[in-house]
């Protein structure tokens, strides 16, 4: 066997090896947030959580936000640069004063802005929600570095500690403090600076030299070059964010506001699969940068294989298991179309795989600029849509719309990196997988119209992901093993 083969073999079962563990990270993640919930509501009055609801999700905007898009612009930047490199460790020390500089700027102006956007007036909570949305956004950005060196095991250590344990010290601040909701943001955000302190001693403590005049400048051009490739996924994000918020405001629009429960949290159920293939970006990503030039195609064509497949086995047991996940998640009370809004939402499984191998394809060439346009046009078009497929066929109408949107994500990002002469996913490999794909979730919609038992369903999801499996199984790496793959060759 030619070398190459073997050098692709070893990218394969690095990506996806690293792509396991990250996924059992987001899964742990979800469930913790499960475990979370029932006792930080017993903990805190019902006015005193409500504060936390409002005021937590600004933590997730500013992740996004803060970082100016350098949480993926710096993985790409210091991958050019050698494992270990002080100059890494320098670009995320400076990245990080950078995010900290933005962080301050949204707390200086908090009192312009926190009775808009959050109904609250600005004080004590607010204010440690900002602190903890920064200090995420410095984690993300010191994990860039780590996943661009491929240390899986400190990158899973640092995601899991911001990402699990951080809240559950924000609960034992409730606990031992205050019942109050800034008390739980507070005690999140120490936690998290703990944290950042530790994360960027441990670096600096390997990497002699990185505190340095010589290396702090040298940090300079590959922070600025992760910015203007990570700047343009702001606003990627962010559209990403308003795709949630603008079916939720058709199906009010459309159907009342007690059908936005249900909707809302079938939203979740559904997209699990998208959330957990993430991962698996963020893993094969790195791989991609380090990896010889003469291989790229080679490896993309084939982790596309492999991340469909994954892909079509995750919608295959949401779309048939909806049912199941509806009953379990939300009473008889909520309505029963969430399982129909699942299956369609499950649907953008592979239309989403699709656009996370094409935008790490658009990083290894620095070529971002078409996701700040590709998406928000994308976003807009799909929610438009929304409204009349929520009028004519209820809530799975405008779930429909998630697919639908990803899809045009997808084929817009084909016109471009076509015009950009970039390796591409499209093909016969994503052809078939969207056509699998699509009989799914009209399978799983009309045996959900049709009330057939869940025992059929799991049946005939077990035809479909064999079917999968014979479309796209062949190919898919080049050794038996390589589908296989646990977690293998990760530095520390």
């Amino acid at each position: 066997m030619s070398a190459q083969p073997d050098a692709v073999a070893g990218a394969v079962r690095r990506a996806l090896g690293a792509g396991t563990l990250y996924g059992g990270v987001t899964l742990l993640r979800l469930t913790s947030g499960v475990l979370l919930l029932p006792l930080l509501t017993h903990a805190l009055p019902v006015r005193a959580y409500a504060v936390v609801a409002l005021v937590g999700p600004l933590g997730w905007i500013l992740q996004s936000v803060a970082s100016l898009g350098l949480n993926d612009g710096l993985t790409r930047s210091t991958a050019d640069l050698p494992r270990g490199s002080v100059v890494s460790g320098a670009a995320a020390l400076r990245a990080t004063g950078v995010v900290l500089a933005v962080g301050g700027v949204v707390a200086v102006t908090g009192p312009l802005w926190s009775r808009l956007v959050l109904g609250l007036p600005w004080g004590a909570a607010p204010l440690w929600g900002v602190v903890t949305g920064t200090l995420m956004s410095v984690v993300a950005v010191v994990s860039a570095v780590l996943r661009s060196e491929e240390r899986v095991v400190a990158t899973t250590v640092v995601t899991l500690l911001a990402a699990v344990g951080a809240p559950f010290v924000g609960l034992a601040a409730v606990l031992a403090v205050d019942r109050t909701g800034a008390a739980y943001l507070a005690g999140n955000a120490l936690a998290l600076a703990a944290l950042v302190a530790g994360t960027l001693g441990w670096l600096a403590g390997g990497r002699p030299g990185m505190l340095g005049a010589g290396a702090f400048r040298a940090a300079g051009p590959v922070v600025r070059a992760g910015l203007r490739t990570g700047l343009p996924t702001v606003p990627h994000l962010v559209a990403l964010l308003c795709l949630d918020a603008g079916l939720r405001r058709v199906v009010a629009a459309t159907h009342g506001l007690d059908a936005v429960a249900a909707f809302a949290v079938a939203l979740v159920l559904g997209s699990i699969g998208w959330t957990i293939l993430k991962a698996f970006s963020a893993a094969w990503g790195p791989v991609l940068y380090r990896s010889e030039r003469s291989h790229a195609a080679d490896l993309l064509r084939r982790v596309t294989r492999a991340l469909l497949l994954l892909s079509l086995a995750v919608q295959v047991a949401v779309s048939f298991g909806a049912p199941v996940l509806a009953a379990v998640f939300l009473p008889a009370s909520y309505g029963g179309d969430a399982a129909l809004v699942i299956v369609w939402v499950a649907a953008s499984a592979v239309p989403a795989t699709v656009v996370s191998v094409q935008i790490v394809g658009l990083f290894d060439a620095s070529r971002t600029r078409s996701l700040a346009v590709v998406t928000p046009v994308a976003v807009v078009l799909g929610v438009a849509l929304a409204v009349p497929l929520s009028a004519a066929a209820g809530p799975a109408g405008a779930g429909a719309c998630y697919p639908l949107t990803f899809g045009l994500v997808a084929v817009a990002l084909t016109v471009v990196t076509h015009r950009l002469g970039l390796p591409s996913p499209a093909g016969r490999p994503v052809a078939a997988a969207a056509a699998v794909s699509a009989a799914v979730a009209l399978a799983a919609s009309a045996a959900e119209h049709a009330g057939v038992a869940v025992p059929v369903r799991l049946a005939a999801g077990i035809l479909a992901l064999a079917l999968a499996v014979a479309v796209l199984g062949r190919g898919a790496v080049s050794r038996r093993s390589d589908a296989a793959a646990v977690p293998a060759e990760v530095a520390p």
